[in-house]
């Protein structure tokens, strides 16, 4: 019931069902474009990074959990406070850990090679010396000045 513009509780709301929030709880787990994004302490977890500007995800684990949406996280020694829309499941901790669980360790004999024969292959492969100075990246434009309007 309105008055005022505003729902009115009564005895006989109490008694009744909250229909409106039941339908939107079962719209939300039903809509596909929503993730229920829960992470538990200990996780590696990729963290959006605005601030710096080289690189767009950092790795780290959950510390603590604020809110229901908020967690500490302990990237590199900082600890930062973000949501979990900032969070992402770090997979490749996942992938690595399978990849390397099933690869076998193999022992390689490396031959012996002499001092001199070393020398010399050594002398084959040797790459031309590398300047002291890198170029600069510069395009060879000709560059003219510019034309002005003069009365």
């Amino acid at each position: 019931m309105l008055f005022l513009k505003r729902d009115i509780r009564t005895r006989i709301d109490l008694l009744l069902p909250e229909l409106k929030t039941q339908i939107q709880d079962k719209l939300r787990r039903y809509n596909l474009e929503f993730l229920d994004r829960k992470f538990d302490v200990g996780d590696r977890v990729a963290v959006s990074v605005y601030r710096a500007a080289n690189t767009r995800w950092k790795f780290g684990t959950i510390v603590n959990q604020d809110g229901v949406l908020h967690y500490i996280i302990d990237v590199q020694g900082t600890l930062l406070a973000e949501t979990a829309e900032d969070i992402a499941k770090d997979l490749n901790k996942e992938l690595d850990s399978s990849s390397v669980q099933g690869v076998p360790s193999t022992d390689v004999a490396v031959p012996y090679l002499s001092q001199s024969s070393a020398k010399e292959i050594d002398s084959e492969t040797r790459s031309p010396p590398v300047p002291d100075r890198p170029f600069p990246r510069r395009s060879g434009r000709i560059r003219r000045p510019p034309e002005r309007l003069v009365l």
